[in-house]
């Protein structure tokens, strides 16, 4: 098992925005290689509605393809849904199924500030 140290503050509130009855944004910024990916894995661990998406320096077709396969894993048939990020990202939010909180997370933001979304 991996050691995960010192961030239990940090959990503790990923944890209980994941609780909420309501939509969230969460945004976790900071340099790189300091554990943000990390941090965020380790919240999500306890957690099968889950969808880690970690972009890749690709074209946005290949990123919208990529999200597609990993949020298949968690969402049997999101494949079929409409092959863009607003309509994908509203069946991973939770308008699948209003009985099962939904985490989607993307990482990492950069690849997308000068693309549209």
């Amino acid at each position: 098992m991996d050691r995960f140290v010192d961030r239990e503050t940090e959990l503790s509130r990923l944890r209980e925005c994941y609780d909420l009855d309501e939509a969230e944004m969460v945004v976790i910024f900071g340099r790189r290689r300091l554990g943000k990916t990390g941090l965020v894995r380790q919240s999500l661990s306890d957690g099968d509605d889950a969808v880690l998406y970690q972009a890749t320096e690709t074209t946005p077709q290949v990123q919208l393809d990529e999200f597609v396969d990993v949020a298949s894993e968690s969402f049997p048939g999101v494949d079929r849904i409409k092959q863009e990020w607003e309509s994908l990202l509203g069946v991973t939010s939770g308008s699948l199924s209003d009985s099962r909180p939904v985490v989607s997370v993307l990482v990492p933001v950069r690849l997308w500030e000068r693309r549209p979304v």
